[in-house]
């Protein structure tokens, strides 16, 4: 029964946001901990457009190796056309160095789908219109991709900069239709890797951190040269962040910055759900290989900031958590 409630979001991605065609290679990678029901409503998706599909199940990637794939899997993926990640236990399915590498040869195209369950795959931003998400992201994508460096602020107390000329925009706006292109489901926003080395300033987090949800009290990242130097901020999240900025090495590296595009997603407390909603920004620290980078880590985590004021040089296109375009 659950496969086919799952089918309706499988046969989006599948045939709408990836356009997948008769014959197109696709690897579809799993782990243990995700939910068979979508698995096999993608699979038998893909069997109905008459995709030739792999599926791979690889081990649960914790702690130091998450975003590490099998040699096998790896090696494969140089005869795709599409690889889809549905692993939930870590993101390895999305950020794994090959795919990267792969994608930005313009060899692949990459749906991530890792790190969800599923409330995700079948509401809030998983049902919204991705053609009105495509349009808001092409016409925030038109002044982002001409700026030179981003100022974020917002009323908890960020009051950040960074440069970004020459580096490349990553619109995540669901679709990947096209070799070279990478999406997620749900999906929907604007993103881009700071030139590395630049950031500067103070980073106030009021939403969900990773899979960590929302702290009792907004945490205060200062940031110099690129990296996190200190975190201010009491409880269990912030000492698990800290530890995390420990133990991994590169996790304090300011590996991108995100605007939310997608108006059907909700507030509930799921980083994952909240970082695509409309108006909100989210920054990313650890690995930012998959933007573009040289910046190798094991982690990539998200952090939301709520009613954010974004400035792309002298031009506002989120001001309190509203497009202004």
């Amino acid at each position: 029964m659950r496969v086919a409630e799952m089918l309706p979001a499988a046969r989006k991605v599948v045939c709408k946001l990836l356009a997948v065609k008769p014959g197109e290679e696709v690897v579809v990678i799993a782990d243990s901990d995700t939910d068979t029901a979508m698995v096999y409503a993608i699979v038998g998706t893909l069997k109905d457009v008459g995709a030739e599909y792999s599926l791979a199940f690889i081990p649960n990637r914790a702690g130091i190796r998450n975003h590490d794939l099998t040699k096998f899997v790896d090696q494969g993926l140089e005869a795709a056309d599409v690889v889809i990640g549905i692993t939930t236990a870590s993101p390895a399915g999305a950020y794994a160095k090959r795919i990267a590498q792969l994608k930005n040869a313009g060899r692949l195209r990459s749906m991530s789908m890792v790190l969800r369950d599923y409330e995700d795959w079948t509401g809030g931003a998983a049902s919204a219109d991705y053609d009105g998400i495509r349009d808001r992201g092409n016409r925030l994508g038109e002044i982002w991709a001409r700026g030179k460096e981003l100022r974020l602020t917002s009323p908890a107390g960020t009051e950040f900069h960074a440069r970004i000329e020459g580096e490349k925009l990553e619109p995540n706006l669901g679709f990947a239709t096209q070799a070279g292109e990478a999406a997620a489901f749900p999906d929907g926003e604007q993103s881009q890797m700071p030139t590395e080395g630049t950031a500067q300033g103070v980073i106030v987090i009021d939403g969900p951190l990773f899979r960590f949800g929302i702290p009792q009290r907004p945490l205060v990242f200062h940031v110099e040269e690129g990296r996190v130097r200190s975190i201010d901020g009491t409880g269990n999240v912030a000492e698990r962040i800290r530890r995390l900025l420990a133990t991994h090495r590169n996790a304090d590296n300011v590996a991108e910055i995100g605007v939310g595009l997608n108006d059907g997603a909700e507030f509930n407390g799921r980083f994952e759900e909240e970082k695509k909603a409309l108006g909100t920004v989210h920054v990313a620290l650890g690995d930012n290989i998959s933007y573009g980078g040289t910046v190798a880590c094991t982690l990539h985590m998200d952090m939301v900031l709520y009613n954010p004021t974004l400035r792309i040089d002298s031009r506002v296109v989120l001001e309190g958590g509203k497009l202004t375009i």
